[in-house]
Parts: C-alpha cells; structure tokens; sequence
C-alpha cells in the first residue's frame, strides 16, 4: 500500500499533464510504442514522449534493444489503470478499440483479438478470431487459438459454429 501511495503522490501527481495525460491513456496497452500510442491516443508525439518517460526513469521498461517496444512496470501499470477507471471509466474500451484497429492494420492479430476482448467487442473478437484461428492452427501456434477461444464468454464461443470448429480442431490436435 505505502508503494502505491508514494507511485501516487510523488511519481503521478508531479507530472506535467502533457506527461500523465499521456500516461493514464497509455495505460491500457501492454506494449507501448510510438506509432501505437499515436493512434490510440491520437497525438503524433508519442515517440519522444516514450522517451522522456523512459529518460526520466518513469517505471517503463524497454522490451527491444532498439527501444521501439515498451511496457510499464506491472505495479506502475496497474496504478495507471486503476487512476484511468477512477478519472474516465469508459476511457478503456474505447483505448482498447483503437488499438484493436491499429494492430489489425499492422498484421499484429493476437494483440487486436485481445483488445477487442478486452474492450467487450466480441463480434469484432470472433470475426478476428474466424478469420485467423486456421492460420494460426497450421502454424502449430495451438496454444494462442486455445488463449482466443479461452477468453471468450463460453455462451459467445458456443453460439457460434465456426468457433466451435476452431474448438473441434483444437481437441481433435490433443
């Protein structure tokens, strides 16, 4: 608790609010990068502002040496989430559909299935998820279909036919 209230007070509350703007709109993302968080935040800063955050040791975390991938630190994340919900609880799902959209145009499936399961837009999960679970199955990525179907309310899977193939071809494979 002492932890999230110093994250709080002393991290969150002393940033200018170009930076904690950017931050709590950020926060739905579990990678970060700049193309991203333009489109989802809908400014064409976000690059520098990934590393302004980074060079002030704000609790983001590269994932590539090239520095083009990011994710928060989890407790830092978590904040930034639980602040989000507490200032605009629809914020999140519509940040989650704008990243659904981004990563759809990038080829980044998994990544847009999540967003649209997490945003609650299960037509758009299960139209993602039919039109890419037989790629993904010959591929041998079993495990990531099994995550698709796994994450999607059992009446939503079982009320459509096509998933349930994705689910028959998944139990026939174990």
């Amino acid at each position: 608790r002492h932890i999230v209230d110093y994250l709080a007070s002393e991290v969150l509350s002393d940033q200018p609010q170009e930076v904690r703007s950017f931050l709590l709109q950020s926060a739905p993302l579990e990678r970060l990068c700049g193309p991203l968080c333009d489109a989802v935040i809908g400014i064409d800063q976000s690059a520098r502002l990934l590393e302004r955050i980074e060079s002030q040791n704000l609790f983001l975390v590269p994932l590539d040496t090239t520095r083009t991938w990011y994710r928060y630190h989890r407790l830092f994340g978590e904040l930034l989430r639980h602040e989000l919900e507490l200032s605009d609880p629809r914020a999140a799902g519509e940040l989650h559909r704008r990243a659904c959209a981004w990563d759809q145009q990038e080829g980044l499936i998994p990544d847009a299935i999540r967003h649209a399961t997490v945003a609650g837009d299960l037509d758009e999960a299960r139209e993602l998820i039919n039109s890419h679970w037989n790629d993904y199955f010959n591929r041998g990525r079993l495990a990531t279909v099994e995550r698709w179907l796994e994450a999607m309310p059992a009446p939503a899977a079982r009320g459509d036919p096509r998933l349930c193939v994705a689910g028959a071809w998944l139990a026939l494979d174990r």
